[in-house]
């Protein structure tokens, strides 16, 4: 039987088949832009920390064409309008293309802002349509809260 499989194994390989198809991550790098940012709730504060709702869009030029929308929670360490550190978490959906192939995936993103305004996130990439439909990938966000700033990571389009 041991041989049989060695001989199998022997004669796809000839032929061009392997057991497993890997992928290569490919690095993806740009510039995002914040261009909306509506609160969906008013601020409520629970004990020590705020809590801030808001509809979120972006657009991102690079290896990422297009745009994304999203439903942000924003924490805050401190009383309502006051500055102070945040951290965040968001889930939504992007929309264009990712290494000129066209589609929409959906994601999570998560990270913090410090009380100077600087941002910093991971966006996952998560399940995907159209051409984006085998699509993973982690992508790290940095730049200025409600302005914008640059990513880099890597995507994978393979199965």
């Amino acid at each position: 039987m041991g041989r049989m499989l060695l001989a199998l194994t022997v004669a796809a390989s000839l032929i061009g088949l392997s057991e497993t198809t890997h992928a290569i991550p490919q690095p993806a790098s740009g510039a995002f832009q914040v261009t909306g940012l509506t609160p969906t709730a008013p601020p409520q504060q629970r004990g020590g920390t705020c809590f801030i709702e808001a509809a979120l869009t972006f657009a991102f030029h690079g290896t990422l064409e297009g745009s994304f929308a999203a439903n942000i929670t924003i924490i805050r360490a401190g009383e309502c309008g006051q500055p102070g550190p945040e951290a965040f978490r968001s889930a939504g959906t992007f929309t264009g293309t990712v290494a000129g192939v066209a589609g929409t995936f959906d994601f999570n993103f998560q990270g913090h802002i410090d009380a100077a305004g600087n941002a910093r996130g991971e966006l996952a990439i998560h399940r995907g349509t159209g051409g984006l439909a085998t699509l993973h990938g982690q992508l790290t966000l940095s730049g200025q809260a409600g302005v914008g700033g640059t990513y880099e990571g890597f995507v994978d389009l393979a199965p």
